[in-house]
């Protein structure tokens, strides 16, 4: 039996997570307070994965939320000898995982007890908690999620669980919601005259999203995709290192919504990520089916998920080298050039930061300017990349 796990290829796309104590960013969206709230989680405003605590077994541990995984999955680590009801093979990325089936134990999650999950499966997590830089030991999958209203406002920073009996209509506009194959939700997006698109909502993709190849070869008006000529680091599941091309989309249309010029990742799955959903207060309701889009306060921010129009090499570990900066791009605007050694992002030293942390700290849609410090020519320089 194969299902798909999916939404954690670029999950190694962040590094620091606080679960409970996060403040929530001064913007001028509003707080949806519908009645029916079951839970209310403080998550990430600045482009960590969505995290919740839990317990298992009475151990308290941190579950990513991941609305591109099939089943909630658990850790080896917090499983005590449990008996193992079946196993099964799980496709991420590249890779096909092979997990044993448990018999769940007993799990609260935000508060809540979910007595309904009778098995778990069990997957060794240690790339994701590499990737996050959190003692990650549990993924949240659609199996528990679909159960609820889902309300995500990353302006806020906070998460929303609501009973589907009592929630009222949710702010912004609402659109159909399906479910694919493996039980995970889509939306339609509108890529050109009269063509719509299924897209994934995965919110354990840590960038703005994938483009599958296919779409890509198939979109008649090529003036609408164009190269960016970066790439994009990452890791699978299995710890397997993933390189993808960018493409740069000049709309991708929700509803009557207009989303200029974001930058997607060429992969086998269309796939709208945590730095699209970003932009709005999303709402996803499993019970009605429909989905609501209501616009943030990062709506209009630029899309610099393709490094700024930089190429970046990472010559050794935490070692990172500009090997090529692009024509009339934001990063040759800010007064990078070829040969740049990155010293340190944000008063950050690169040597205490990951891939996936340059990745998040250069690509996440914010108002805050980004200082660089550079070492070119044997010179140490600051380069100052301007907000949203």
């Amino acid at each position: 039996m194969l299902e798909a796990f999916r939404g954690l290829i670029q999950l190694a796309c962040a590094t620091w997570v606080c679960t409970c104590c996060l403040c929530a960013s001064t913007c001028a969206v509003e707080v949806w307070n519908p009645p029916g709230i079951l839970a209310r989680v403080k998550i990430s405003t600045n482009g960590e994965p969505i995290c919740v605590p839990g317990t298992v077994a009475g151990k308290q541990i941190l579950f990513v939320v991941d609305t591109g995984a099939t089943r909630t999955i658990l850790d080896p680590l917090v499983l005590k000898s449990p008996a193992t009801a079946r196993t099964t093979r799980l496709g991420t990325g590249k890779s096909i995982v092979a997990a044993s089936l448990h018999d769940s134990p007993n799990i609260t999650i935000a508060g809540i007890e979910w007595r309904w999950i009778t098995e778990i499966a069990a997957i060794d997590l240690r790339v994701v908690r590499l990737g996050t830089g959190a003692d990650v030991l549990g993924i949240l999958g659609m199996d528990v999620l679909s159960r609820f209203v889902m309300h995500i406002d990353t302006d806020n920073g906070v998460l929303l669980l609501c009973d589907p009996r009592q929630v009222q209509s949710p702010p912004g506009i609402e659109l159909p919601l399906s479910l694919d194959r493996f039980n995970c939700p889509t939306v339609g997006v509108q890529m050109g005259a009269g063509r719509e698109v299924a897209f994934l909502i995965d919110t354990g993709c840590l960038a703005t999203g994938q483009l599958s190849d296919g779409v890509l070869r198939a979109v008649e008006d090529k003036r609408s995709i164009s190269q960016t000529g970066t790439l994009v680091p990452g890791y699978d599941l299995v710890g397997e290192r993933l390189s993808t091309d960018r493409v740069r989309c000049s709309s991708l249309e929700l509803g009557k919504i207009p989303n200029k010029d974001l930058v997607l990742s060429v992969a086998s799955d269309n796939v709208l990520g945590l730095y699209f959903l970003c932009r709005y207060q999303t709402t996803l309701n499993f019970d009605r089916r429909t989905i609501a889009f209501k616009r943030g306060d990062r709506f209009s921010l630029a899309d610099r998920q393709d490094f700024l129009g930089l190429t970046l090499t990472c010559t050794e570990a935490n070692s990172f080298v500009v090997s090529r900066v692009h024509p009339n791009s934001l990063g040759s605007k800010s007064g990078f050039k070829d040969g740049d050694q990155l010293l340190s992002i944000d008063a950050k030293p690169i040597g205490e930061l990951s891939v996936a942390a340059v990745m998040r700290l250069v690509g996440f849609p914010s108002k805050k300017d980004l200082i660089f410090t550079v070492r070119r020519a044997g010179v140490v320089q600051q380069v100052k990349v301007p907000g949203g």
